[in-house]
């Protein structure tokens, strides 16, 4: 086969000589570009004949190259043959050595064809690159040129939605063909002879101008489409920060332009309802206008409009607060209110009981609780009454009037309230915004002449940081700390204190209570409420530690001064409960007469306040858990502040237990007092000429007069007399079992001195029993049965049959025993 003819001509075609593309005139790259164009094709047509005949030519090289060695190995082995059989084998390998060599020969031509066109083909696609960039260039500078014509033309037609488009079109040419020397030849003309970048910062400038001016015609005019119509223009220009700063004195003129509520200053609903008016109208404007500033120039971008509202906020709310102190003269109340406190203040001295329950001081107290309540709890009926009170020196109030700092925390409190619902609002609006989510128009990237907006994260602050860092929260929040807080700690502490002096015992109700728990928890209920008004986790914290503290000194404290008091009285007036009877030790009938009066007088004194306790107590926790189950909470504070408002209390949380250790030890004092001297000698009355060593005649008669039985009731009603009607279930209850628990003491001794015959033991059972069932129906609760386990016992063993082995019935009863073996003993001993 001939190489030669059967490899394809591989000379370009005729045509016209190739020059450089940079020194073609504009009119001359086409027709250039179509002749290379078709050199390209003819030469690509060839190359590829060639390299189909040159895979056979492959082939055979390869299978050639694989027979080289067998080749050699014959070569050694015929020179080592006779000389006449050499010369013949010699001569064939010689013809197949030629054709070796000379399809190398051939192989080798068609690999220099190949490399000659391979070159020529890589010269000719770097030809044709430098021209697609040549014409690439050459359009985006026509389109330069013609964008900015057209918004020369849009501007002077005032068409400025083609203005836009046309300056946007113009802003996406890259930066180095804008720049380069080829547009700054083609695009500048006679009448416009500034170089494009200038060309267009001036037209886009003059845009920028126009649109504002045209912005602030329509909102002056309140011309809704022209408004709209500019403001979705200005992120068409990559101008979205000089839209946002022309929206945002748009939106803070609307806000200024509002209709302020009419009244005087000295109303109480003045100044709140000038913020609530301001919130409410930027809280319209953000609900109503976020999606349209969202859709034209991203997500996020809402907050640069809030922040210059809130830079609108700060200013109004700072004068309203600055106008309100001095309306209000808040610092002579201050001032006031800090003189009263830091006065010297002797300690409460709660009068004697006698004076508790004179004549003289009861026609007072309905009066003096009228004015509290009347102060205070205005929702609650109270008939006042029509004698004059007789002003008593502990009475007498100093310091400020607790209703102008109530009226006053309420004013406050209702404008912190508001501020706290409108952050609650901006922190709904502006957090968790996703800034990809819609992203905003900017213009070209590779343009460093109209940088892009920055990105919502950095275009404006933190939406939730702008709120925390405002002017208005660092206002709200010194008025409540410097404010609010010594208020309100100076009203709970006077009013606690004028609820305790001015209380009313009400001995006509079941349980007996006076005034102060309903006053003071009816106080600390709308203290409560208000401090979570006022929508401030800090204050908050602080406030319920302060408020625990002045429940637990001035009122728990008050209530156990005034028993202090009781228990005073009782000491001096030598009331120890022991008396019976109507006599005393040597005073005569006179004279117990007068004791047991004085110790109802100070039973029934100290019986109230006890109750006091266990209500105070109840009170405690039945308010924290409406407030913690309710919705105030949720209400005022954020959702990530809900968890430490519930937290923080829990120094309230603790009051309810110290009210009811107090009361403890209260009534552990009182039954020491008034009531275990009496019950000492209680079961010796009731065993006064009983024996338990009988016969069938004395069993009898026993049985008929069930003497043990009778005396126990007629004491028991005796010594519960007073307490029964007047302690709340809870106080009786602890009152009950402390007197069951020491009766049974007595009683068990008593058992250990006596005699018991086998109908003696029965007779006891039978007393037993009565006593108990008899106690059992005193009471709705519980309890008192366990007290008579050990008794009980005693009266099974002395009922054991004469057959039974009392060690045997004590080891295999399986009775879980409270006797122990040695007294086991004792009581068998006492069986006759």
């Amino acid at each position: 086969m001939d190489i030669q003819a059967a490899t394809p001509s591989v000379d370009p075609p005729p045509g016209p000589s190739r020059v450089h593309p940079r020194t073609l005139l504009s009119s001359a790259l086409l027709p250039h570009l179509a002749t290379l164009q078709t050199l390209e094709s003819t030469l690509s047509q060839d190359l590829h004949a060639l390299l189909s005949d040159r895979t056979t030519i492959d082939s055979a090289h390869t299978n050639i190259k694989k027979l080289l060695p067998r080749i050699e190995q014959v070569e050694a082995e015929v020179g080592s043959d006779e000389h006449g059989d050499g010369t013949s084998r010699g001569g064939q390998l010689g013809r197949s050595a030629e054709k070796k060599e000379g399809l190398l020969k051939r192989i080798g031509v068609v690999n220099e064809i190949a490399e000659r066109v391979g070159g020529k083909v890589r010269g000719l696609d770097l030809e044709l690159k430098r021209v697609r960039e040549a014409v690439d260039r050459l359009n985006e500078v026509m389109e330069l040129k013609t964008s900015l014509e057209i918004l020369r033309t849009s501007i002077a037609s005032q068409d400025w939605e083609t203005a836009a488009r046309s300056c946007r079109r113009a802003m996406d040419v890259p930066q180095e063909i804008m720049e380069g020397g080829f547009a700054a030849r083609v695009v500048p003309t006679s009448e416009y002879p500034s170089l494009p970048s200038q060309s267009l910062h001036d037209l886009r400038s003059q845009l920028l101008h126009i649109f504002s001016r045209q912005f602030g015609i329509a909102a002056a005019s309140r011309d809704e489409v022209a408004t709209s119509r500019f403001f979705r223009l200005w992120p068409e220009i990559g101008a979205e920060n000089e839209g946002l700063e022309s929206y945002g004195d748009f939106v803070v003129g609307l806000v200024r332009g509002r209709n302020m509520s009419a009244g005087k200053t000295s109303s109480p609903l003045y100044y709140i309802a000038h913020l609530t008016a301001l919130f409410e109208s930027i809280g319209l404007i953000v609900d109503q206008h976020q999606p349209v500033v969202e859709k034209y120039y991203g997500s996020g971008r809402m907050k640069a409009v809030v922040g210059r509202l809130q830079e609108e906020v700060d200013r109004v709310v700072k004068g309203l607060l600055e106008g309100w102190e001095e309306e209000r003269r808040v610092r002579r109340l201050l001032s006031a209110t800090k003189n009263a406190t830091t006065a010297a203040r002797s300690p409460f001295s709660p009068p004697p009981p006698q004076s508790v329950l004179s004549s003289s001081h009861l026609s007072s107290l309905p009066n003096a609780a009228t004015s509290l309540l009347n102060t205070y709890n205005a929702n609650r009926k109270v008939t006042p009454s029509s004698s004059t009170p007789t002003p008593h020196p502990a009475d007498e109030d100093t310091g400020p009037d607790p209703r102008e700092i109530d009226k006053l925390l309420r004013e406050l409190t209702g404008m912190t309230s508001r501020w706290g619902l409108y952050r609650r609002f901006l922190w709904g609006r502006l957090q968790d915004v996703d800034p990809g989510s819609v992203p905003p128009p900017s213009a070209n990237p590779n343009s460093p002449l109209f940088p892009p907006s920055l990105p919502p994260s950095q275009s404006s602050p933190d939406g939730t940081n702008l709120i925390e860092t405002s002017g208005s929260q660092q206002l709200f929040h010194q008025s409540l700390q410097n404010v609010y807080e010594p208020l309100e700690t100076f009203f709970l502490r006077h009013t606690t204190d004028k609820a305790l002096r001015l209380s009313i015992s009400d001995t006509s109700s079941r349980p007996h209570l006076s005034s102060a728990p309903d006053d003071t928890f009816y106080l600390l209920k709308s203290v409560l409420y208000r401090l979570i008004a006022g929508s401030s986790l800090s204050t908050l914290e602080r406030m319920t530690a302060r408020v625990a503290e002045v429940i637990e000194i001035d009122y728990l404290g008050g209530v156990k001064r005034k028993m202090d008091g009781v228990y005073a009285g009782v000491r001096s007036a030598g009331v120890t409960g022991a008396t019976q009877g109507g006599t005393t030790g040597g005073g005569g009938p006179k004279a117990g007469s007068e004791a047991e009066r004085l110790e109802r007088e100070m039973r029934g004194t100290f019986v109230v306040y006890a109750n006091d306790l266990d209500v105070s107590a109840d009170h405690t926790e039945r308010l924290l858990h409406e407030i913690l189950e309710s919705d105030a909470i949720p209400q005022a504070f954020l959702t990530e502040e809900v968890e430490k408002a519930i937290a923080a209390f829990a120094p309230l949380n603790a009051l309810a237990d110290k009210f009811r250790v107090t009361l403890k030890a209260s009534l552990d004092q009182l039954f020491n007092q008034l009531v275990r001297p009496r019950l000492r000698a209680f079961i010796e009355d009731c065993y006064k000429g009983v024996t338990y060593t009988l016969d069938e005649d004395s069993y009898a008669e026993a049985e008929f007069q069930d003497v043990v039985r009778k005396r126990f009731a007629r004491g028991w009603d005796a010594l519960v007399e007073g307490y029964r009607d007047s302690f709340t279930d809870a106080n009786y209850q602890a009152f009950f079992l402390m007197s069951v628990e020491v009766l049974v003491r007595p009683w068990e001794k008593l058992l250990m001195t006596m005699k018991f015959t086998e109908l003696g033991a029965l007779r006891f059972d039978r007393d037993l029993r009565s006593i108990a069932n008899f106690l059992t129906t005193q009471t709705s609760f519980g309890g008192s049965r366990e007290k008579f386990i050990r008794l009980q016992q005693i009266s099974t063993v002395l009922n054991l049959g004469p057959d039974e082995d009392p060690r045997e019935f004590y080891a295999q009863s399986g009775i879980p025993w409270r006797l122990g073996r040695v007294e086991y003993d004792t009581v068998c001993a006492l069986r006759s």
